[in-house]
């Protein structure tokens, strides 16, 4: 994960994003939780849920960025390493 600049992430903006990351599985705990639902299956159907649809907001994004990271300016890099020499 790197700042959209290309810069690494510092402490703050990490934290930041680690605590956006919940919105994956707080709107669907806070629905279970003010309708009173409790059980196993209701809350796995409804986390499952809240995870379909918060992965399915990338799609709309241009950038097909998730929600936390476009509101902390985060974005996730593909990066290998080069091949070592022999």
């Amino acid at each position: 994960v790197l700042m959209r600049d290309g810069q690494p992430l510092s402490v703050a903006r990490a934290l930041c994003r680690y605590l956006l990351a919940w919105l994956w599985f707080m709107p669907a705990l806070a629905g279970l939780y003010v309708g009173g639902v409790r059980g196993a299956g209701p809350t796995a159907a409804a986390l499952l849920a809240g995870v379909l649809v918060y992965g399915g907001l990338a799609r709309l994004h241009p950038q097909r960025q998730f929600l936390h990271d476009a509101l902390c300016g985060t974005c996730l890099v593909n990066w290998r390493p080069p091949p070592r020499r022999v």
